[in-house]
């Protein structure tokens, strides 16, 4: 009896090791660590550039201009759009199995566009 009870809890913990990289984050955490941790969804906005759409994570400010690089590799730039500076930008877990997939809320973060280096 306790040694089955000593493989299950033994099998569970190393199933939990596994699925519970989401709660290593938290809205404390730096981007950085968000987007590199497996089973994480970022859902960024996007802002265009002429016609191309490059996720708000990718842009920088340089004075009263937006500022990325898009997929292409090419430079782009547009005038800053209004007085908004930052985003909150959902962060969600994705959970299921291999044919069945779903997002779950884990939090959302504030993101300020950063001055371009």
């Amino acid at each position: 009896m306790r040694r089955a009870l000593l493989i299950g809890l033994v099998v569970s913990l190393g199933f939990l090791s596994r699925a519970d990289w989401a709660f290593a984050i938290s809205p404390t955490s730096s981007w950085a660590d968000i987007r590199t941790t497996p089973n994480i969804l970022v859902e960024a906005p996007m802002i265009w550039f002429g016609t191309h759409a490059v996720p708000v994570l990718e842009v920088c400010r340089s004075g009263d201009t937006l500022r990325a690089v898009t997929s292409e590799g090419v430079t782009a730039e547009i005038p800053e759009q209004g007085d908004r500076s930052g985003y909150n930008i959902r962060v969600d877990r994705i959970v299921g199995s291999m044919f069945r997939t779903r997002e779950v809320l884990l939090f959302t973060k504030h993101y300020e566009i950063p001055p371009c280096r």
